[in-house]
């Protein structure tokens, strides 16, 4: 496995490495992002999520997966969810009804912009094409956050009815 290089090449180490990020699509969650916690390669899971039925669902089973490995005794916790707006109806309300159930707190909230879709067509990202812009200084403050965070949470997943339950509540969809 990929992980395991970082370890036997010493990557951490000879690069002086304090924070890895990894992209999981929503459909390994199920089994594969549960290997990698059990073998030491998260401790602290960031959620990045949305008012989004399918994206909700996919945070609450990595939450699962946090919960199960951690019963076993891998040292791997919840640390907050990143809410990257999709423009859902009510959606600022579904997740924090959302991270209330789930006992993870909100880290910060990433508004839907144009100019994030800018960067992107001009093949950068928002820090590099518009580092002055209102949104590089919302990406710096919440990476300040994670970097200063020392709370970790074990989180309580809840049902695919429930998620349905909160969509409907805040009419998140009809």
């Amino acid at each position: 496995m990929t992980l395991e290089w970082f370890t036997k090449y010493d990557i951490y180490e000879k690069f002086g490495v304090d924070i890895v990020i990894y992209d999981s699509i929503a459909d390994v969650v199920c089994g594969g992002f549960g290997q990698p916690m059990k073998a030491g390669y998260s401790e602290e899971v960031y959620l990045v999520t949305s008012g989004e039925l399918m994206s909700t669902y996919s945070a609450n089973n990595i939450c699962r997966a946090i919960k199960t490995v951690a019963e076993v005794g891998a040292n791997t916790r919840a640390c907050g969810l990143l809410v990257n707006l999709r423009g859902v109806d009510n959606e600022v309300a579904v997740v924090e009804d959302f991270s209330q159930r789930l006992g993870v707190p909100i880290m910060g909230v990433i508004p839907r912009s144009q100019l994030i879709q800018r960067a992107e067509a001009q093949g950068g990202t928002v820090m590099e094409i518009f580092p002055d812009s209102e949104e590089a200084n919302l990406y710096r403050e919440l990476a300040e956050k994670v970097v200063n965070n020392t709370e970790r949470y074990m989180p309580t997943p809840i049902t695919l009815e429930e998620i349905m339950e909160l969509a409907r509540k805040h009419q998140a969809f009809e």
